[in-house]
């Protein structure tokens, strides 16, 4: 298990990351989410060795690894921009972490055949790095760091690369992936979709600092800051006073506790409906594949809902509420 206690990075006097603590339990993957500028990839090459600490400590198993080089943590490493040997072919660049770790020839290709089968590739052992899609490379570089059989696989933004129509699918292929080796990982992105695709675990950071901490289901659910709401895709928000333990919504009353209770939902969780309570006007309406989003002026602020149906901009339109979907926080 990788133990990670109060980890700081600094560049000169800026501070990237300060007072991070995360542990990834062995088999686990664990995503470092945040925006840009976040300290997210600071922080995973601290963890990996590549960049000196300021402060803290990183453990695996009790051993402290924080004097250790990089090539000595048994750390794989799957960059952004893949890093891949242009002049090596696909199996080539399979076995380059197995001839580093000096295995027989007869392991190595063993281990190459398998690892290209799992990330569906075999057919390509011998084609050129250059004439690969974004795709393939990514599911090259997966297999040359999964290859030597790290106790941790760490992945830097690893599907930014690869245009947005195929994310989707290159994200559950790269969970089934790393499910089926069983190795422990800790991914970085800022990608939504991305981060609850793959992760069992999402650590949440902001300015260098964690936010909030837990599993995926449970801090999508109940982000624990207003900013963290706001990030993780709330973008109807109320400010209401709170009576008797619950808000009165326009929807129906919300249990919460304070005096004032702020309130939020995501697109997902507003509707367009024929007999919903809350009335309003279209102000933009934008096409999502399987349905469209509809921005709406009402009597309580701005509201974006989903429709299965394109609107005018301007014409009246209602809005329903999953009132148990609805985030509620102190204001």
């Amino acid at each position: 298990m990788l133990r990670v206690d109060g980890l700081a990075v600094h560049y000169g006097s800026a501070v990237a990351v300060t007072a991070v603590d995360l542990t990834v339990p062995d088999g686990a993957v664990t995503a470092i989410l945040g925006p840009s500028g976040s300290g997210k990839t600071s922080l995973l090459r601290g963890i990996a060795g590549l960049e000196p600490l300021a402060a803290g400590r990183v453990e695996w198993d009790d051993e402290d690894l924080t004097a250790r080089p990089p090539h000595r943590r048994d750390f794989g490493l799957m960059f952004q921009d893949h890093a891949l040997f242009a002049h090596l072919d696909v199996a080539a660049n399979v076995r380059f972490g197995l001839r580093m770790h000096h295995l027989a020839a007869s392991e190595q290709r063993a281990r190459v055949a398998e690892m290209l089968d799992l990330v569906g590739l075999t057919d390509l052992a011998a084609r050129r790095i250059d004439s690969l899609s974004g795709g393939e490379a990514q599911r090259v570089a997966l297999a040359r760091a999964l290859a030597p059989r790290p106790r941790l696989l760490m992945l830097d933004e690893p599907l930014a690369s690869v245009d947005r129509e195929r994310r989707e699918q290159l994200a559950v292929e790269l969970h089934r992936v790393i499910r089926a080796t069983g190795t422990a990982a800790l991914l970085v992105t800022h990608d939504l979709d991305e981060a609850f695709t793959l992760a069992d675990h999402i650590v949440l950071l902001d300015h260098g600092q964690v936010v909030q901490t837990g599993p995926a289901a449970e801090v999508w659910r109940r982000p624990a800051t207003v900013g963290a709401a706001r990030f993780l895709g709330v973008v109807t928000e109320l400010t209401l006073p709170v009576t008797t333990g619950a808000a009165a919504t326009p929807w129906g009353p919300i249990p919460a506790v304070g005096p004032t209770a702020w309130i939020g939902w995501r697109a997902s969780d507003l509707s367009v409906a024929p007999d919903a309570p809350v009335p309003g006007t279209v102000t933009a309406v934008w096409f999502r594949r399987d349905h469209f989003l509809v921005e709406a002026t009402t009597a309580i602020g701005p509201v974006t809902a989903r429709s299965a149906a394109a609107q005018i901009v301007g014409a009246p339109v209602r809005i329903a509420a999953t009132l148990g979907a609805a985030v509620v926080l102190p204001a």
